[in-house]
């Protein structure tokens, strides 16, 4: 039997490999019991859902085997080549189900913008929060647009700062929101004042930070600034799993 469910875990990874991930959106309007999906893996996650309450029930392998309950962002690494899916009626949500061979796909594959690379289990993307802005008498504050990190367990933020003359310090602050809408500011050691001043320009730093919420992004706030005294910041954050 162990050697049989082996054979069977091979031939799939080789046959995957060139299509190593699917992504099921399922509505949850109506209630289901045990509907059968085929597609084998070895790894399954709800990457997005219409709320924190949209749930599912999934089965692995056999209808009668134990229910495990998913919501957005759980993940369960087992093999299977079936899975059951049931849910209560849920009006209005719906859940996106990634199912996929860990061994043939890179997850950040899956997300539109950034770049990607895999080298065995690691995982990194690199996002631009911020390119070449030049803080002056126009330009004293900058917001980064939201970055999707929901797929991610830590962050590396490299900046490279440049100063004209005399500015006065420019403030960046790591903000982190589970809604993309209301934002918190990340506090914890050096992050709850974290500033330049003039003298220490140029640098080219890097620290590191836990991605805690779906949503990051980055905040820089400059003060002393004019038509001749500047910074100039370049800012990416390197996410990885």
């Amino acid at each position: 039997m162990e050697l049989d469910l082996f054979v069977k875990r091979a031939e799939y990874f080789a046959k995957h490999k060139d299509n190593p991930y699917q992504i099921i959106r399922i509505l949850l309007d109506s209630a289901r019991d045990n509907v059968q999906i085929t597609r084998a893996g070895d790894l399954i996650k709800v990457i997005r859902a219409s709320s924190d309450d949209a749930n599912i029930d999934i089965r692995f392998n056999m209808v009668d085997a134990p229910l495990l309950n998913f919501k957005r962002y759980r993940k369960v690494e087992t093999y299977f080549q079936n899975i059951y899916i049931s849910n209560d009626a849920q009006a209005g949500e719906w859940v996106d189900v990634l199912i996929a061979v860990k061994q043939w796909f890179d997850i950040a594959d899956v997300f539109a913008g950034g770049s990607s690379s895999m080298t065995g289990e690691r995982t990194e993307t690199a996002n631009t929060f911020i390119n070449a802005v030049t803080f002056n008498n126009i330009v004293t504050t900058y917001t980064s647009a939201a970055f999707d990190a929901a797929i991610y367990y830590y962050g590396l933020l490299e900046i490279a700062l440049t100063v004209a003359n005399v500015p006065t310090d420019i403030l960046l602050e790591l903000e982190f929101s589970d809604d993309g809408v209301t934002w918190y500011k990340y506090m914890r050691d050096a992050w709850g004042d974290f500033r330049y001043e003039d003298t220490a320009c140029p640098n080219n730093e890097c620290f590191d930070f836990p991605v805690r919420a779906k949503y990051v992004r980055l905040k820089a706030t400059a003060t002393g600034t004019d038509a001749v005294n500047t910074f100039t910041l370049t800012a990416k954050g390197v996410f990885s799993r």
